[in-house]
């Protein structure tokens, strides 16, 4: 048989792919004995009635749910099994239970507390192997009484350090150790588990083997700073008819004082532009500048360009030697005309007198 059936009608049993339940799926009650290979348990499951796996004997592996509480007589008997876990929450192994079960050699009870029948390993394997469990457990008493091989379990517990829980592990003495989910912690990366809590001895999931009860502590690393995001400047779109409005560019200018651009040998005159930022260009023997104030070195007249960009502009300077005056030279001529009209009137004099001498004689 490898299938059970259950009408509709029926409020009593239920059948889920072909094994047999109570109506509420909280008792295992018949397991087909034709069928072959692994088979795991509801969690809904508390109960596995007495001889509901009597037989099995293509069955290989069962894994029982957390909150199992029963195993009933001759539950697993005559059955194929290799290996069974039995979990923290069982309270009672009945009588019986895997006897004859030729191919089982390791049993793991979870639970420090389960009760167990008499005869419940009896014609197995399991002195191949053993009983695994808890020292000081129930489990210890009876493999010790029933001189079964007994082998102590360890838990691995882990301090996460302020990051999330990680559940305890139950490990066999001697084996390797499965890593766990990292845990994680706001602000911080996980970066391993160590052996202390100093943190100075990384564990090695691959090599290092579990060999008492032992806590692992997690270490962690602060995460950067996350960088601001620069704030974005506000996109200006130009209106359609909007158009640029034209720089107009000043026209070079030079304003000479004096005005004129006329100096005396040794004066100086003032140049100044209405653009700054320009180069002067003149003659260097003629000229010499201190700024924007120019001194004539020699007589002559020279040309003084100033050039800013593209645009240029110049003044001709006039240099004169003093006591020479020259024709426009407006204050030159201030000065010379009275001397001159004092030369003139001294000269009649002279010639009134000599005049009058003469008709003396």
């Amino acid at each position: 048989m490898t299938e059970i059936e259950v009408g509709p009608a029926n409020t009593q049993y239920k059948s889920v792919d072909g094994v047999l339940y109570d109506i509420d799926l909280q008792t295992l009650i018949v397991f087909p004995a034709g069928r072959s290979g692994a088979f795991t348990v509801p969690e809904s499951v508390a109960t596995i009635s007495q001889q509901a796996f009597l037989g099995c004997q293509n069955l290989t592996q069962v894994t029982l749910p957390e909150n199992l509480q029963i195993i009933g007589e001759y539950s697993f008997a005559f059955s194929g099994i290799t290996r069974i876990t039995l979990p923290e929450s069982i309270v009672l192994v009945g009588y019986c239970a895997f006897r004859h079960c030729p191919g089982l050699t390791k049993a793991m009870f979870l639970g420090k507390t389960s009760l167990l029948g008499g005869d419940v390993f009896t014609d197995t394997a399991i002195d191949d192997d053993g009983i695994y469990g808890f020292v000081g457990s129930t489990v210890q008493t009876y493999a010790n009484n029933n001189s079964i091989p007994f082998h102590p379990l360890y838990t691995v517990s882990f301090e996460s350090n302020g990051g999330s829980a990680v559940s305890d592990v139950v490990v066999d003495p001697g084996n390797t150790l499965t890593a766990p989910a990292e845990p994680t912690q706001s602000g911080y990366t996980f970066s391993g588990w160590y052996e202390d809590s100093a943190l100075t001895s990384l564990w090695d999931f691959s090599t290092d083997t579990v060999t008492d009860d032992t806590t692992l502590y997690a270490a962690w690393e602060a995460e950067a700073e996350p960088t601001a995001a620069p704030t974005p400047m506000p996109t200006v779109t130009p209106s359609a008819t909007a158009a640029p409005v034209p720089v107009a560019t000043p026209i070079l200018q030079i304003t000479a004082s004096p005005a004129d651009g006329r100096i005396y040998l040794g004066g100086r005159i003032a140049l100044l532009s209405n653009i700054s930022g320009g180069t002067w260009s003149y003659d260097k023997s003629l000229l010499s500048q201190d700024g924007n104030s120019f001194e004539a070195l020699k007589a002559g007249t020279v040309r003084v360009t100033y050039t800013v960009g593209s645009q240029s502009a110049y003044v001709d300077i006039v240099i004169t030697k003093i006591g020479v005056p020259q024709t426009g030279d407006a204050l030159t001529a201030a000065l010379w005309l009275p001397a001159l009209a004092v030369c003139i009137a001294c000269a009649a004099l002279a010639l009134c007198k000599k005049a009058q001498k003469n008709e003396r004689f």
